[in-house]
């Protein structure tokens, strides 16, 4: 197939408001491993998340991908340089990403502050 006859590629879908806030909720409470959590993904990400390493991206405007994720719980038994590994992924839309991403450190701060206040208390 040549270039001029290749499918092309689909921008990934934006997520719902609903699907948004479980995304921020379950990866606040670590169910998701985004491809951010990666030190080396020029190098990992096939690793990490399998059928990309053995079927590439498909038909995906590599563009408008924010992150690659999965839940961990879809994780193989055996993980890579201390890494899960994958046979399934999730795409999300940049500009989706670009929204959770202030939200999800914000959240974080707002955890680790509470931790720290409630053992800052306790020990009063």
């Amino acid at each position: 197939m040549t270039d001029e006859q290749a499918e092309p590629r689909k921008p990934v879908p934006r997520m719902s408001k609903d699907e948004l806030k479980t995304f921020v909720r379950d990866c606040a409470d670590n169910k998701i491993y985004v491809m951010q959590m990666i030190d080396d993904p020029k190098r990992m990400l096939g690793s990490v998340f399998m059928m990309i390493g053995l079927a590439g991206f498909g038909n995906v405007d590599l563009d408008s991908i924010g992150t690659i994720y999965e839940y961990l719980d879809k994780a193989g038994p055996v993980g890579v340089n201390g890494h899960p590994s994958f046979l399934s992924h999730r795409y999300m839309h940049k500009d989706d990403w670009d929204l959770v991403l202030p939200i999800l450190r914000a959240e974080d701060e707002r955890r680790q502050s509470n931790i720290s206040d409630a053992i800052d208390s306790a020990l009063k």
